[in-house]
Order: C-alpha cells, then sequence, then structure tokens
C-alpha cells in the first residue's frame, strides 16, 4: 500500500531546448543534445523532445527531460508551496507577495524583433503610465539558419522572457520595499525625536502636527505597486 511521506528538496539545474536540430536520439530511451561544439548533454526521455521542452539535471548521472508546460506547472507550484508556507508560519512583515507579482505579469507586454534566418530577440515590457519599462531581452537561434521558424523562435524567446522578467519583478519589486521601509523607519524615528523635544518644551500645537504626520506615516508608507501599470483603457 501506497503511504505518503515528505521529501527533503532537491536543487536541480534545467536547461530550455531552443534548437531542435541539435537534438538527436541515440536509443529508446537515449538522446543528445548539443547545441554548441562546447555543449553536449545526454538524457533520457520518454517522448520526443521539443523546442521549449527542458532538460533538467539532479545529479551528473540523473538527467531528463520535462516537457515544456509541466516544467512551468512545477515552477508556478514552487511559489505557491513557498507562499502557503509563508502564511502558515506567520510572517507577517512587510514582504512581496506572489500575487503582486502575478498582478504585474498580467500586464506584462511582448514586442518582438526577428532577422529572418537570424534570430528572434523578444523584450518583456510592464507599461507605467505612457512609458514601458523593459524588465528582460532575451534572443533565441537555431544552429543551422535553415531551420529558422519565426513562430517557434517567437514561443521559445517568450517563454524565456516570462521567466526572466518574473525574476527580475522580484527582485525589483523586493529593491522598492527595501527603501519604502527605511524610510518609514528614519521617519519615524525623525518624528519621535522630534517629539520629545517639543514636548521638553511643552508646545502642544507642534506636538499634535508631529502626531498627524506620524499617524499618516504608519497609514501609508508606499505606492501600491499594481498602481505602476497602465490602467485599463488607457
Amino acid at each position: 500500500m501506497f503511504k505518503e511521506y515528505v521529501g527533503k528538496p532537491q536543487v536541480r539545474e534545467a536547461m530550455m531546448i531552443e534548437d531542435g536540430e541539435a537534438l538527436e536520439q541515440l536509443d529508446e530511451k537515449t538522446w543528445k543534445y548539443a547545441p554548441s561544439p562546447e555543449v553536449v548533454i545526454m538524457f533520457n526521455a520518454h517522448q520526443t523532445p521539443v523546442v521549449g521542452d527542458y532538460i533538467v539535471r539532479r545529479t551528473p548521472t540523473d538527467v531528463y527531460l520535462v516537457d515544456g508546460q509541466t516544467f512551468s506547472e512545477i515552477s508556478e507550484l514552487n511559489e505557491d508551496d513557498l507562499e502557503a508556507e509563508i502564511q502558515a508560519k506567520g510572517l507577517t512583515e512587510p514582504r512581496i507577495e506572489q500575487a503582486q507579482i502575478d498582478k504585474l505579469m498580467a500586464k506584462v507586454e511582448f514586442r518582438a524583433n526577428v532577422q529572418v534566418g537570424i534570430n528572434t530577440v523578444v523584450g518583456a515590457y510592464l507599461p507605467i503610465g505612457d512609458k514601458m519599462f523593459c524588465l528582460a531581452t532575451v534572443s533565441c537561434a537555431p544552429v543551422s539558419p535553415a531551420n529558422f521558424d519565426a513562430d517557434v523562435g517567437f514561443k521559445a524567446a517568450v517563454q524565456k522572457a516570462t521567466h526572466e522578467a518574473r525574476e527580475n519583478l522580484w527582485q525589483l519589486e523586493g529593491y522598492m520595499l527595501a527603501w519604502q521601509t527605511y524610510y518609514q523607519d528614519y521617519t519615524r524615528n525623525a518624528l519621535a525625536t522630534a517629539l520629545t523635544a517639543q514636548a521638553a518644551q511643552d508646545n502642544p500645537d507642534e506636538i499634535t502636527q508631529l502626531h498627524d504626520r506620524e499617524t499618516k506615516i504608519h497609514q501609508s508608507i508606499a505606492v501600491p505597486s499594481d498602481i505602476l501599470a497602465k490602467p485599463e483603457g488607457e
């Protein structure tokens, strides 16, 4: 009878297949991926690998294929698990939440520059008012120009750009939050010092004004990141 168990988290390495011509089947379940003379990877696969799938390496001898859709779902599941654990442990200090990143990613636009027979370059842009902020730029190209296909190149590039844009958003949002919380703490400490000084001078009007400023800081320390994206309809 099967029983549930919890295994230890393992770090794996993954490489997306970008060039179909670089694939070669060696036997029933063994494949070779050689995107360049310097990079030759042997891996196991129970289905035919295609551009957009991932080669995952758990150990030097355990290398296998994961289709693109499954790999995407696994990546998203990891974020879900982390979010659930954070909430379960009651970690309530200011932080960036997954829903915040999801909302921003839903507004990301992709723009492509195709050089026929050479490569496809895709940029991931986040609308901010009337401006477009570039979160990531990636390029996909086949080893052989004869294998160039604009649709395949665009799909592969968008997949890579989506991953990089999401990772960059986590860092950018975290950097902004760090500055916002720093400013809150700095201002609160400055106001506390001023309140102490005014109290010593017995100046009730000034103390009331300082208390009002402190209350406003407590109520709002940051501009919500989701308002940075261009509102719908504009």
